[in-house]
């Protein structure tokens, strides 16, 4: 049985937030990312390579972080601004 995974969109155009988890509480701030915005859950996908590349996301680093981080936060778009780190919660 293939992992599920859900997409969201924030106010921020071109970032996307995927996370195992369906309420997405994981995801960084958006503020991290300039202004800030709520995420919001916009599609449900499966976990393979060919399920990101709909969203022109290398499949192979975001299944990677949903692995060990259990979020990847994308751009589908280019942008001069990195991406923060992932950040590692306390359990």
């Amino acid at each position: 049985m293939l992992s599920i995974v859900y997409v969201f969109v924030c106010g921020n155009p071109g970032l996307l937030g995927f996370s195992v988890d369906k309420r997405g509480i994981n995801l960084p701030l958006t503020s991290t990312f300039g202004p800030a915005h709520h995420w919001s859950r916009a599609y449900e996908i499966e976990m393979t390579e060919a399920a990101f590349c709909a969203f022109m996301i290398d499949g192979t680093i975001a299944i990677a972080d949903l692995i060990s981080c259990g979020y990847h936060v994308a751009r589908s778009t280019p942008d001069a601004n990195a991406l923060p780190k992932h950040h590692r919660s306390s359990s």
